[in-house]
């Protein structure tokens, strides 16, 4: 049983035999912002029920499950 009444807070699940199995909920979603799908997402469909959704470690997992993608670039300048 976890409970949670402010803050972030997550719950992860690793089976060790087998690294890529892997699970977790937070109670809330994993965005900050109330204008994001995912500020609540978690609350309803998983914390409240008590399910667990599936994460990945490995860049190729992790690539294979991706809902969206952000490039960010970095300019650096010689002048300090």
């Amino acid at each position: 049983i976890s409970y949670s009444n402010r803050g972030q807070y997550c719950t992860t699940i690793v089976v060790l035999s087998d690294t890529e199995q892997s699970f977790s909920v937070a109670p809330w979603g994993q965005s900050n912002r109330p204008d994001s799908p995912h500020y609540a997402d978690q609350a309803d469909r998983l914390f409240s029920r008590e399910q667990f959704k599936p994460t990945w470690y490995t860049k190729e997992a992790l690539l294979q499950n991706l809902e969206s993608k952000k490039t960010l670039t970095v300019e650096m300048n010689d002048e300090r």
